[in-house]
């Protein structure tokens, strides 16, 4: 498959995957390939400096498998292997699935009464300025982030199936 990968330094920025891809005039593989390179660099394993995760290239390459792929084990060892990398630092920024865990979080959490109505999928009904007030209403009540042992509690359940995560 030709691809917009030609450096071998691995620093192709997302523009020019989107600058490519804006210039296609059919929905094939290539397209489906790359537009995935794109969502699993902004949205899953984010490399945090506006690169496209290379790395994760090979695994697109046959499209008609990229809908087999354990999206949800993939997502959570990203998620546990950004933290641990981020723990000894905690000043630098965090670089994990950040847009995930947040839909999943302010959609998730019961603490405090819901701003919005539900809606499917989570991320429609969370707008800018609803997640301010609600950042605003957690730090009001002593602070925010009190409910991540539940998230990954759940995240386990949802993605294994298992009731009670193995300890």
């Amino acid at each position: 498959m030709e691809t917009v990968i030609h450096e071998t330094k691995h620093d192709v920025r997302l523009t020019v995957f989107g600058e490519a891809m804006v210039s296609r005039l059919v929905g094939d593989a290539w397209l489906k390939c790359h537009f995935t390179v794109i969502v699993v660099s902004t949205l899953i394993s984010v490399m945090g400096n506006g690169y496209a995760n290379q790395r994760v290239f090979q695994h697109f390459e046959d499209v008609e498998k990229i809908k087999y792929l354990n999206w949800c084990k993939f997502l959570l060892d990203c998620l546990v292997n950004v933290h641990a990398k981020w723990i000894p630092n905690k000043y630098q920024p965090f670089t994990g699935p950040i847009v995930f865990m947040t839909v999943f979080y302010v959609d998730r959490d019961a603490h405090l009464a819901r701003v919005i109505q539900r809606t499917v999928p989570s991320v429609r009904g969370w707008t800018s300025k609803l997640l301010r007030e609600r950042e605003f209403l957690e730090i009001r009540a002593g602070g925010f982030g009190r409910v991540w042992l539940r998230f990954i509690r759940v995240m386990i359940v949802v993605c294994t199936g298992r009731r009670r995560p193995n300890r």
